[in-house]
C-alpha cells in the first residue's frame, strides 16, 4: 500500500515539474517559431517594388536560418504572401517522470506570418 502511495505521489510531482519544464520548452520553441515566421515574412515583403514580394526561396532561407541559430532547427514554407513556420520535434529527457518509465516528452512548434507592404486597418 505504501509503494502505491509513494509511486502515485511521484507521478503527480513527476506532472508537475516536468509538465512545467515541458510548457516552458513548448513556449521557448513556439517563440522562435513565431520570430522566424516574422523573419520570413519581413524578407517575403522585401520585393524589389513597392506592392511585389520577393522570391520564397529567400524567404524560406531567411526563416530557416534563424531557427538554425536558435539552435532548433525547422523547416518554412510560403504560401502566397504568408510563411509557415514548422519547429523540428525534439526530445526533452525528464527527471520525475522517468521513475514511472516516461523518459521524454517530445516538443515541437507551428507560426505563421503574412507579409505585408501596408499598414495593416483593423
Amino acid at each position: 500500500m505504501a509503494v502505491v502511495m509513494v509511486l502515485a505521489l511521484l507521478t503527480v510531482a513527476g506532472l508537475v515539474v516536468d509538465g512545467a519544464r515541458a510548457e516552458s520548452a513548448h513556449i521557448s520553441a513556439l517563440n522562435e517559431a513565431e520570430q522566424a515566421a516574422r523573419v520570413g515574412a519581413a524578407t517575403l515583403g522585401a520585393g524589389p517594388r513597392r506592392g511585389t514580394l520577393a522570391p520564397s526561396g529567400e524567404a524560406v532561407a531567411a526563416a530557416e536560418a534563424w531557427m538554425a541559430r536558435g539552435g532548433h532547427p525547422g523547416t518554412a514554407t510560403v504560401r502566397g504572401n504568408e510563411v509557415l513556420v514548422t519547429i523540428d520535434p525534439f526530445p526533452m529527457p525528464t527527471t520525475l517522470l522517468s521513475v514511472v518509465g516516461i523518459r521524454q516528452v517530445t516538443i515541437s512548434a507551428h507560426a505563421s506570418a503574412r507579409a505585408v507592404d501596408q499598414p495593416v486597418t483593423p
